[in-house]
Order: C-alpha cells, then sequence, then structure tokens
C-alpha cells in the first residue's frame, strides 16, 4: 500500500514537472527571435556587439546573421564592454546581471527558467510554440527602454 502511494506521487511528479517543462528552442530560430527583440529596445544600437556564454552554437548563428559587429564567445563574468548580452549558465547569472545593470544593457537566455532568475529576456519553445518571457523588474534594472509593441509578443513576469 506505502509502495502503491510512493509511485502513485512520483507519477504525479513526473506528470506536472513534464507539463511545466519548456525547451531549449533551435539556435537558428533563437538568433533570429533575439535579432528581433533587441530591436525593440530604444537603447540597443543596430549591429551591436554580443557577448554569448554556454553556447557557442547561437554564437556561429548570429556572427552568420550579420547583424552584430562583434559576437564574442565566452564561459566566465563578462568583462569588457558589450551591448547585449547571451547566457545560458544558472552559475553565472549573479555575474551576468550584475554586469548587464552596471553597464545598462540587456541580457538574454534561451533557458526560460533563467529569467525568473533575474535574466531580463528569455526564448524558449513551450508546449511546441516558441516562447518569449520577460522580466520586467530586471528589465527596469538594466535601464532599459522598450517600445510598447513588445509587451504584445511577450509573456511579462
Amino acid at each position: 500500500m506505502k509502495a502503491t502511494k510512493i509511485f502513485a506521487a512520483f507519477l504525479l511528479f513526473l506528470f506536472l514537472t513534464s507539463v511545466n517543462y519548456a525547451q531549449k528552442a533551435p539556435a537558428n530560430l533563437r538568433a533570429a527571435i533575439l535579432v528581433k527583440v533587441l530591436a525593440f529596445e530604444k537603447g540597443y544600437k543596430p549591429n551591436g556587439s554580443i557577448l554569448v556564454i554556454g553556447d557557442n552554437e547561437l554564437a556561429a548563428q548570429l556572427e552568420a546573421s550579420g547583424k552584430f559587429s562583434k559576437v564574442d564567445k565566452g564561459s566566465g563574468a563578462p568583462s569588457g564592454s558589450y551591448d547585449a548580452v547571451y547566457c545560458d549558465d544558472a552559475g553565472l547569472v549573479g555575474a551576468v546581471t550584475s554586469y548587464t545593470k552596471s553597464k545598462k544593457v540587456p541580457s538574454l537566455t534561451g533557458v526560460l527558467n533563467l529569467v525568473e532568475k533575474g535574466i531580463t529576456v528569455g526564448i524558449g519553445i513551450d508546449g511546441g510554440k516558441p516562447k518569449i518571457l520577460m522580466n520586467l523588474s530586471s528589465s527596469q534594472a538594466e535601464g532599459l527602454d522598450w517600445n510598447p509593441a513588445i509587451f504584445n509578443i511577450v509573456t511579462k513576469i
């Protein structure tokens, strides 16, 4: 009887976590959406520079797009000067957001749950469809000024 209850609880846990599970979008899709999202930020310079932490495939897609003056790949805390920082490493969220808040540049990720941890924009797949999350308090802390039209296509948290 006790084993049955434990098994039922385990199945319920699996069901609930699978329902809320958001997937990482393919790099080419994330790159295309990222470029479009940045265009809505009024202070972002077209053809700006971006640091990509933890996702070499995305960095390659962004380089190939020709939409950035510089695409750097990183594996640690940001340093130098960038117009945006993309991070998929949960262990570096604090360092990334500290940098983006001090430099007043957007932080982005392909891991949707990192938006709840302080990254401003997350791009992923949820329920088989592309999803863009925006952390409004992080956005404000980074001093970002969005074209209001962006709020029609993002999910705000």
